[in-house]
């Protein structure tokens, strides 16, 4: 009782019962977009606690014997991230364990109970139904939606990107990403197949006879992943071969647009892409549009949030989950991103860019752990 009033008396005072505390960061190396909402998060989390005089210690690499300090806070995300709570709840009670997710997954719902309860879920505002709202509030669940999911790249990354990249300078592109395919909370892939890539060429050569600009084209790593003959992986973008989705694009392009006028980088394992640079392109030359696969909420989040909303197309296809078509239509309402729907009509916002659109969703995740993570520790 003493020491809570102490810490009552400190904190009064703008001061902190705690100077110091770790950050653990479980991340799995073969899910990029949930690894960067970590970094993002974890990198503004450090930024927010500092101005409040707690400093930070990130952990990136956790073993399974490693213990963990009283008070840390761990972030998680993808699939397993809920086992790796369960295993370091049983550890340690005082940790404040942080979810991070680009839709809802039906093994959070088991979470809610007391003993496997994360401390904050932070999930896209479109993926909490009135449902998952009512459960949470009578389990006494904190969830935080925000608009998007959260990201540590910021303008200056793209910036540099750009201006180090072989990509010719002071001059207007469209940059193309070539969506993937996706897997849904059953473990069912869809897939970003032949006829999805032969509609987007059509809609990039109508842009093009428009415009007449470059065009800058890259894919991902889901891009042509499943074969759908088969229904198991390929082994695109594991060598220098282009896969099969891909070629097929830029063949359905090339029947429209000069070769002269497409660049195409290829996204391999292990080398860095293109894509920073590209939107590095979109940010710094005036008139630049950037077609974003509906599925890619991370890439879709951090060119709502850093590059210029006239700038930015979502574009519609068959790999897409429910929740990702909720998202594209949440973001065309606000007035974010222009939107390409399902047969390759273009829809244009009919208002101005809500305020949200430009909200860092890392900085909202980092206020709100400061404020229950010091609520906890009171």
């Amino acid at each position: 009782m003493l020491k809570k009033l102490y810490c009552i008396l400190i904190i009064s005072s703008t001061l902190n019962c705690f100077a110091s505390t770790n950050l653990y960061l479980f991340k799995n190396q073969s899910y990029l977009g949930d690894n960067d909402q970590l970094q993002g998060a974890a990198d503004s989390i450090v930024q927010n606690f500092a101005q409040h005089g707690i400093t930070i210690k990130q952990i990136e690499t956790y073993e399974s014997n490693m213990p963990i300090e009283k008070n840390s806070i761990a972030l998680f995300s993808s699939v397993d991230g809920v086992n790796k709570w369960h295993a370091i709840k049983n550890k340690t009670k005082s940790t404040f364990g942080v979810f991070l997710t680009h839709q809802w997954w039906n093994n959070l719902f088991p979470t809610f109970s007391n003993n496997d309860k994360f401390n904050l879920i932070v999930a896209p505002q479109y993926s909490i139904t009135p449902l998952i709202q009512e459960s949470a509030v009578k389990n006494h669940v904190q969830i935080l939606g925000v608009n998007g999911v959260c990201s540590s790249l910021q303008r200056n990354d793209l910036m540099k990107a750009y201006e180090s990249s072989t990509i010719n300078k002071n001059q207007a592109y469209t940059v193309v990403l070539l969506a993937g395919d996706t897997q849904d909370v059953d473990g069912k892939w869809k897939l970003f197949d032949e006829k999805d890539a032969i509609q987007l060429a059509k809609v990039i050569a109508k842009h093009y006879s428009q415009t007449k600009q470059t065009i800058l084209v890259t894919n991902g790593p889901r891009t042509g992943k499943i074969d759908p003959k088969t229904n198991q992986s390929t082994n695109a973008h594991k060598t220098t071969d282009i896969d099969s989705i891909s070629k097929i694009f830029l063949a359905e392009l090339s029947k429209n647009i000069p070769k002269s006028k497409i660049q195409f980088y290829n996204f391999e394992y292990g080398k860095p892409s293109i894509l920073s640079a590209a939107m590095g392109a979109v940010l710094l030359n005036k008139n630049s549009s950037f077609y974003v696969p509906g599925e890619s909420i991370s890439t879709a989040s951090q060119a709502i949030s850093l590059l210029p909303t006239s700038s930015i197309i979502l574009y519609t296809h068959h790999a897409m989950l429910d929740s990702h078509k909720t998202y594209v239509t949440q973001e065309l309402k606000l007035g974010c991103a222009a939107l390409i729907d399902e047969s390759g009509n273009s829809l244009i916002p009919t208002q101005q860019p809500n305020p949200i659109c430009s909200i860092n969703q890392c900085y909202e995740a980092a206020n709100k752990i400061y404020d229950l993570w010091q609520k906890k520790n009171l």
